[in-house]
């Protein structure tokens, strides 16, 4: 009799007593989107010293054999103006375009896209027939070894001096790196030129 009043008032205590509610679930914080710029891994870019000498055999190939390119073309035509269109272009724009290229591919070669092309072939251009003018002027002449050397060899210094001067003082500008770390274990990527226009 006693346990059977025991346990009505124990289960009149567990109906009286509340029911505790469940703990609410945290629910995740959003992903945020933290974009961060960093600077490309750059690596180090050619010397100079490198890049000059590259320019200098391209002029000490380029300055004597577009002199005796020209000479002859010069003879394959009796018309003087004929004559002289391919004269003009072979002693005037073959040594420029072959010291720039030369400059400009070996500045390049860790670092593509740093050196820039038309400013120093611009330039190379002048100082090619500036260099003409004057060593016609001095009598040079295909016939005179001695004349075509000593010109080669100061073409092979002015050349590649302007180019990769002029190369190096004016670079084009490093993109920048915009990385979105949303996802910590593959974020995402994005490269984002810093200027608008090159040469």
């Amino acid at each position: 009799m006693l346990s059977l009043v025991l346990w009505f008032a124990v289960s009149a205590v567990a109906e009286d007593a509340p029911v505790a509610e469940p703990a609410p679930v945290a629910e995740p914080a959003p992903a945020v989107i933290t974009p961060s710029v960093e600077a490309p891994a750059a690596e180090e870019p050619v010397g100079w010293d490198v890049q000059y000498s590259a320019g200098a055999v391209a002029a000490l190939v380029a300055v004597p054999a577009s002199l005796y390119l020209g000479e002859w073309l010069g003879s394959l035509s009796n018309s003087l103006i004929w004559s002289a269109i391919p004269v003009l272009l072979s002693i005037g724009l073959i040594p420029p375009i072959a010291v720039t290229a030369a400059t400009v591919i070996v500045g390049n070669w860790k670092t593509p896209g740093r050196y820039r092309w038309w400013p120093a072939l611009i330039a190379t251009t002048v100082v090619n027939g500036a260099s003409l003018a004057i060593g016609a002027s001095l009598g040079l002449s295909v016939g005179m070894v001695g004349r075509v050397i000593v010109y080669t060899l100061a073409q092979a210094v002015l050349q590649p001096g302007v180019a990769v001067g002029l190369e190096r003082a004016w670079p084009r500008t490093d993109s920048a790196v915009i990385t979105l770390r949303n996802e910590p274990v593959s974020p995402s990527t994005f490269f984002v030129p810093t200027s608008t226009w090159s040469f």
